[in-house]
């Protein structure tokens, strides 16, 4: 492992980062694109199609309403506008370009996710390039690329690939200030700040090491440095005034993403945050199992261990300290959704590359090189297995492309639907059309009858729903109406008259 001389607090950092080479950019490189290239061309289903079918749906509606990134539409509004309170939906609007480009395909997406994953990797290898020798950064990102649910994520039609892009950005650049003080460098960390805020407001904990780095330069000098405000302004107020106009439109649309659901949903659960099981869960089911496979939890330990010494790694220790704060802050949302921990894993990476460095250098004791390498393959085989998972679940889900074809065979493009969905927008997406979710506790004849009224046209079900789960919704719902699917898998009941 390369030393560093100690860092003196309150002075910039003298020593420059070094040169990746030509060797480790191709291991980034290979690791953040291959295993991704194997779902580029699927469609949207499977793992988190939740999150991926509305932020595939935003960027649709911004291909064929306009490229306005102010007003985000959805598609379950019903009759209405489909504007909904979200977080900045620049990856959309950015997809909806392509659209325009290269026509609308979700490959377009997805390729712009690896785009993402591909720059968030190699700025992590950049940044750990400061602290170790050139090798140890890219495993270091080659690690990170491989943590299962990040290297899912990387392809998905999802904005987490631009928040890692950006945060990974913001780190380095301040850093790089930090060395050699370009303000070029400070106002493109600003930069990168505000957009990964905008697009993920927890993002906002990634204030905590970017604090560290300026006190690192500046001492407590910094409080009365007016260029540092004036970066904080610059990262700060875009992302505030977003924020404010999207929570307009929940006032004017009544439609969000529950960005500011403060005790009961994301944010502030302190009956969460006192339950055992939400730790156990947070810990071993998302952080052990889906993002470190096990086996880099020991290979964590040992990085941590090999580099318990190194006194100028106070940026990443901070990083993991902010991280591991907006673990606990938003504790309904990383109990539910494995891919919030993502932040956390830019940091992790240093530590398990350089355990990985060790494991494979010679010079150890035998014992220790056939131990470590044994480790390193037991992460990369448990890896691809946890990928491989995720990729069945979405080749599983592929029979919603039959459903998207039935449903506009017989569903002209304009008319309303109520869709059997419990919430979840994916088969909106799949039959691209507009209308209101539905559960099979609400199926009552008053409600439906409701919906008509407003403009629905017909109701769409899998038959998985109905039957045999709700043989008397089923029921009431061939007395009132015909179904005009001939496919056994579906329903689709039209609602324009009653009866056959």
């Amino acid at each position: 492992m390369n030393s560093h001389p100690r860092i003196a607090h309150a002075h910039p950092i003298e020593h420059a980062c070094s040169s990746l080479g030509l060797g480790p950019i191709l291991l980034v490189l290979i690791t953040a694109i291959i295993p991704r290239l194997v779902h580029v061309w699927a469609p949207i289903g499977g793992w988190q199609s939740w999150r991926q079918a509305d932020t595939a749906a935003i960027a649709r509606n911004f291909y064929r309403g306009g490229m306005n990134v102010l007003y985000p539409a959805i598609d379950w509004s019903g009759a209405g506008p489909g504007y909904v309170e979200s977080e900045m939906p620049l990856f959309q609007v950015i997809v909806a370009g392509l659209y325009h480009i290269f026509g609308m395909h979700v490959v377009w997406g997805r390729i712009l996710a690896i785009l993402f994953s591909v720059g968030a990797s190699l700025y992590l290898a950049r940044l750990c390039g400061c602290y170790v020798d050139r090798w140890t950064a890219g495993l270091a990102a080659a690690a990170f690329n491989f943590f299962p649910v990040n290297s899912y994520i990387g392809a998905a039609f999802m904005p987490e690939s631009l928040m890692l892009l950006a945060s990974a950005g913001a780190i380095y650049h301040m850093d790089r200030w930090s060395r050699a003080r370009r303000e070029r460098d400070r106002w493109i960390s600003a930069l990168f700040l505000a957009i990964a805020i905008a697009v993920k407001l927890p993002e906002l904990f990634l204030g905590v090491p970017i604090a560290y780095i300026v006190w690192r330069s500046l001492g407590w000098r910094m409080i009365a440095r007016p260029g540092v405000w004036l970066s904080a302004a610059v990262a700060l107020i875009p992302p505030s005034l977003w924020y404010a106009h999207a929570h307009q439109l929940k006032e004017i649309t009544g439609l969000t993403f529950g960005i500011w659901e403060v005790g009961s949903d994301k944010w502030g659960n302190l009956q969460l945050l006192t339950s055992p099981s939400f730790y156990f869960r947070l810990f071993f089911s998302r952080l052990i199992e889906r993002h470190l496979a096990y086996a880099g939890l020991l290979l964590l330990a040992i990085g941590w261990v090999l580099l318990r010494h190194r006194r100028d790694l106070g940026t990443f220790k901070w990083w993991v300290g902010g991280a591991s704060f907006y673990l606990l802050v938003v504790a309904k949302g990383n109990a539910v959704h494995d891919y919030y921990q993502l932040p956390l894993l830019l940091p992790l990476g240093l530590w398990v590359g350089a355990a990985i460095a060790w494991a494979i250098r010679r010079g150890r004791t035998r014992r220790a090189r056939v131990g470590g390498r044994i480790l390193v393959v037991a992460f990369l085989v448990l890896s691809l297995l946890r990928i491989h998972h995720f990729l069945r679940l979405e080749i599983a889900s592929r029979y919603l492309s039959d459903l998207g074809g039935i449903v506009q065979q017989i569903v002209p493009p304009k008319d309303l639907v109520v869709v059997v969905d419990d919430g979840d927008p994916t088969i909106f997406y799949h039959i691209d059309r507009k209308g209101w979710h539905a559960s099979v506790e609400t199926l009552t004849e008053d409600w439906i009858e409701a919906r008509r009224l407003e403009g629905a046209a017909y109701l769409v079900s899998p038959a998985k729903r109905l039957e045999p789960a709700a043989p008397s919704k089923l029921e009431m719902l061939q007395d009132l109406y015909v179904n005009r699917s001939s496919d056994s898998d579906f329903y689709v009941f039209d609602l324009r008259g009653h009866g056959h």
